[in-house]
């Protein structure tokens, strides 16, 4: 293992803060740098014989590794570096404490702890941790002051001592504002020029959508007259079916991505948009001898809350066709609805080949690449679940995945869980 990996997780683990994506090293190394500062600061101080800074140092050296440890098998960056901060802190104050009173190195390093919290953590742990730190040092001269711990005798007055010191944090706040102008100016540079990279790029796909769909439309328009049964006929019509599913998804994907889709709640009733989309897509389940059940075990007048054109066209027409799709001949789907706690649930449930556990944690993801044949060769563009997954964000509605292949269980299959939150019908 490599002395820079020694506290950085494995990438899947890490969490909560984009800074540390784009520099996955930082934490491992800045604590790591930290821990041969300590060590160092230990033997000089164990060679001049100042055994509570010695003790300090320790505490440090120990107190850094276990939280390193922590963030490498959480991956929680925000909570570790927040613990870091509040660690080099309390060492800081503390060695602060009992040195000479005319010594003001330490508070150099007061500033640049508070500008690293704003810059990585979030607002909240940012203040609590700059709230801490304040308290810690006001603690500090106050113990100062009263000789708690003996320090060097000095001909420097508390006043003086005061005004040094203030004068210190002073300058190295001042020192630090510069430097942040220079990584924030460098900060927003870049989200500039990707903001610029992302209307170009949502440029280009609203012209090609555009310039590929004409075209798409007028050959299956062609195909339609002719009514050939040749089998090029039949490969061309379904791959024209294919371009024309994929200009749509992009399209559906490219307008919620930018927030362009205009949607709108409303109360919608549960049974009524199921039988709707039931009967829409039972030839597609007669072709292959599927079996679609629908079970109610919620009242008849039940809604949700949903913009019901997205709703029936984007999500159920999405999962109930994969169910199709990925179920054998002779098959069944139930479609059942029931009340869990506060929340009314639609379960999808097909006993179809299931979804292999290497790519169920990537379904929801565009970038990821999930799209599978069917039992009977038919063809997918990967982005219907991840549509289905942002619609079901907008409806503040959550989607749950369950699924089992034939190698794994003998009652294989997937299930899907719609969960939206129980809304009260007007009278």
């Amino acid at each position: 293992m490599k002395l820079k990996d020694l506290y950085a997780p494995p990438h899947s683990r890490y969490v909560d803060t984009e800074n540390y994506h784009r520099n996955p090293n930082m934490f491992s190394y800045i604590t790591l740098i930290t821990q041969v500062i300590n060590t160092i600061f230990l033997f000089v101080s164990f060679a001049q014989g100042k055994n509570t800074s010695v003790g300090i140092n320790l505490f440090a050296i120990i107190t850094m590794a276990v939280n390193g440890i922590y963030f490498k098998r959480t991956g929680h960056f925000r909570n570790a570096f927040a613990i870091y901060s509040l660690l080099a802190l309390l060492v800081i104050s503390f060695d602060h404490m009992v040195e000479p009173s005319y010594n003001g190195s330490n508070l150099f390093w007061y500033a640049p702890c508070l500008f690293s919290c704003f810059y990585l953590l979030d607002k909240a742990r940012a203040i609590f941790v700059a709230g801490c730190g304040f308290s810690m040092f006001a603690a500090a001269y106050v113990y100062k002051f009263y000789n708690v711990f003996p320090v060097t005798i000095n001909t420097t007055t508390p006043a003086q001592a005061l005004v040094i010191n203030v004068l210190t944090m002073f300058v190295s706040t001042i020192a630090i504002y510069f430097v942040s102008r220079f990584f924030f100016k460098e900060e927003h540079q870049v989200k500039a020029k990707l903001k610029e990279l992302s209307a170009a790029n949502a440029s280009l796909i609203s012209i090609l959508t555009h310039d590929l769909s004409t075209p798409a439309m007028v050959a299956g328009s062609s195909l339609k007259r002719s009514r050939s049964c040749d089998k090029s006929y039949e490969r061309i019509r379904r791959s024209l079916q294919k371009i024309s599913d994929i200009i749509t998804d992009t399209r559906e994907l490219h307008a919620l991505g930018t927030g362009k889709k205009d949607i709108t709640l409303a109360l919608t009733n549960v049974e009524s948009i199921i039988q709707s989309t039931i009967c829409d897509y039972s030839y597609l389940a007669e072709d292959k001898q599927i079996d679609l059940v629908f079970e109610n075990s919620i009242s008849r007048g039940r809604s949700i809350l949903v913009d019901p054109n997205s709703f029936q066209n984007n999500v159920l027409s999405n999962i109930i066709s994969n169910a199709v799709k990925f179920s054998s001949p002779d098959g069944q789907i139930k479609i059942s609805t029931f009340q869990r706690d506060k929340s009314i649930v639609i379960s999808i449930k097909d006993n179809g080949v299931g979804i292999p556990k290497e790519i169920q944690d990537k379904l929801f993801d565009v970038a990821a690449p999930t799209s599978r044949k069917g039992t009977m060769g038919e063809a997918g563009t990967g982005f219907g679940l991840p549509i289905v997954k942002m619609f079901m964000d907008l409806y503040n509605a959550t989607i749950h995945v369950d699924s089992y292949t034939v190698d794994e269980r003998d009652d294989h299959g997937t299930t899907f869980e719609l969960i939206f939150p129980e809304v009260e019908c007007p009278a």
